[in-house]
């Protein structure tokens, strides 16, 4: 009876021997296969990969060689410069247009006349309102005028006076001592703000006649 029962418990172990065999010989297989299916998946796709960009740089060449896209680098680069030595010499310009128009000369002429008296007396056709306000932002304003003495032997004082607020401007008196004609200018005066009435005002050493042949102002502003 017991050799019978060991027969057959010996019989099962080796069934479930064989089994256990063939269950891992199987699932070494079923390894085995499943890297080899994944290895060549991996593979194709690198190859695809390789070969759209060769597919890719190949069309480039194609549409733009290298000689193409050295011709577009150099125009490019060409018409950068151009444009850059454009821009610059139009900037001079610029400064080379408002250089030279940045500041404006007004001349206003205040006539002529004669004197001879030893106080200041207004010349009378010499009277001309100015408004500062008129000419910009003024940069200065110079008293200008030209004389002639006759006799060449007396000392001559002229001004710019302002009738309506009844005061001379500063800075604006000249004189001549002698000779027979000179040309004045004043330091820079100012002018009172808004319109005032001015005249230009003379007199003389000896009560000789003093002609005052020219009379002016020059302005200069932005």
């Amino acid at each position: 009876m017991i050799p019978e029962r060991f027969k057959t418990i010996e019989g099962d172990f080796l069934k479930a021997l064989i089994f256990f065999f063939f269950a891992f010989l199987f699932g070494n297989i079923l390894v085995l296969d499943l890297l080899f299916l994944k290895s060549p998946k991996k593979e194709l796709t690198s190859d695809k990969s390789e070969s759209a960009k060769v597919s890719v740089d190949s069309q480039n060449q194609t549409l733009c060689p290298a000689s193409c896209i050295a011709r577009i680098e150099e125009a490019t680069s060409s018409s950068g410069s151009s444009n850059k030595k454009a821009s610059e010499e139009e900037d001079a310009e610029d400064e080379s247009t408002a250089s030279s128009t940045k500041i404006r000369e007004s001349l206003i002429t205040l006539g002529t006349g004669t004197n001879a008296s030893t106080d200041y007396e207004n010349v009378a056709t010499t009277q001309v309102y100015i408004d500062p306000s008129k000419y910009g932002t003024i940069k200065s304003v110079k008293f200008e005028v030209s004389i002639a003495v006759p006799t060449a032997n007396q000392f001559v004082y002229v001004r710019l006076y302002n009738i309506t607020d009844k005061n001379p401007v500063w800075n604006s008196e000249l004189y001549m001592s002698g000779g027979p004609s000179s040309f004045l200018e004043s330091d820079p005066i100012t002018l009172a703000s808004g319109n005032k009435l001015y005249v230009v005002q003379m007199k003389s050493q000896l009560k000789h006649q003093t002609n005052l042949n020219q009379a002016r102002l020059r302005i200069e502003s932005y």
